[in-house]
Parts: C-alpha cells; structure tokens; sequence
C-alpha cells in the first residue's frame, strides 16, 4: 500500500537541497522538477499501485536524469538520487534496491 500522505508531505519538503550552489543553477532547477514528477507520478498512482506502473514512473524519472547528465553526475549526486528514489518507493509501498534503476547511464 502506497503511503499518499507521506509521499504528499514529501513532496512539499526539499529536495536534493544540498546540491544548491554545488550544481548549476540550472541542473538544479531541472532536478528538483524531475524528483517532483516521480512524487507527482507515485501520488498518482493512488493507494494501491502495480509495482510495474511504480517500476515506470522510476524508470521515466531515471532518463529525465540521463538526459540531463553531461558529466555532472558523480558520486555524491548518484548516492542522493538513489536514496530519494527508493525513498519514495517505500513509501509507495516497495522496497527499493540497485534493480529500480537499471536504466541509469549516470
């Protein structure tokens, strides 16, 4: 079962904040959108989502960020997006490990 208030309030509280000043401005705007997007998809979703339409709205997010990335993603921003990525799976109600994003190129 999907967690809708907690993906809600998740989605009013920051993210990828530390990037700010690190990350081009612009990257980081973009960013922010894309991370919104998949909270916006998994809310969505409603209550009770099929893993694969989960699965999905991960993977649509997943190319949003490769196409965004010319380099810029390292270490430190791989980890971050990994950790909000299944942080938000959990709470659409999966657990989450390195095969939610195997479209990554990043």
């Amino acid at each position: 079962m999907s967690n809708i208030e907690a993906l809600k309030r998740r989605r009013s509280e920051p993210v990828l904040a530390g990037w700010a000043g690190y990350v081009a401005e612009g990257l980081w705007n973009q960013s922010v959108a894309s991370a919104h997007r998949l909270i916006d998809d998994l809310i969505g979703l409603g209550s009770d989502p099929k893993e694969a339409d989960v699965k999905a709205a991960v993977d649509r997010c997943v190319v949003r960020f490769n196409e965004l990335d010319d380099g810029w993603i390292c270490t430190i921003e791989r980890e971050d997006l990994f950790e909000l990525i299944c942080e938000v799976v959990g709470l659409a109600g999966f657990e989450c490990d390195e095969d939610w994003v195997d479209e990554r190129e990043w």
